[in-house]
């Protein structure tokens, strides 16, 4: 899967921080184990959310990233199909019904593809092809 270029930046300068080369995991216990789910949520991500974030949105819960990740994906023009491998799902309804509400934004986008496209093809009649009546 590919990553835009800053995270990629980032991600990159946060693995070169750590010991073990490219064995090394992206979240782990100062061991180099894996980090246990409930120990991140609480040793790392809890603080940075109250360190980073105003008292009413102290109730972000680590899925919510997931969540903004789809959201900022569609608002960019993500295609469904992509955005269904890239969360995992294992079929395209599950993104669409759960995510379907953010992509009314997108009807005046599509309206706007389809005049251009329109506006583009009655500009030359070099396109339009007669129909033989001849044919079944």
């Amino acid at each position: 899967m590919s990553l835009p270029r800053f995270l990629q930046t980032m991600l990159d300068e946060h693995m070169a921080s750590l010991p073990g080369g490219d064995d090394t995991l992206v979240f782990a216990t100062p061991s180099g184990t894996p980090i246990r789910h409930g120990l991140l949520y609480r040793r790392r991500f809890k603080p940075a959310v109250y360190a980073a974030l105003p008292p009413e949105l102290h109730g972000l819960r680590f899925h919510d990233l997931r969540h903004t990740a789809a959201s900022l994906s569609i608002s960019q023009g993500a295609h469904p199909l992509l955005l269904k491998q890239r969360l995992g799902h294992s079929s395209i309804e599950i993104p669409m019904d759960r995510y379907g509400h953010l992509f009314p934004s997108a009807e005046q986008a599509l309206c706007a593809g389809l005049d251009a496209a329109y506006d583009a093809s009655s500009s030359s009649a070099a396109n339009v092809v007669a129909l033989d009546s001849a044919r079944p």
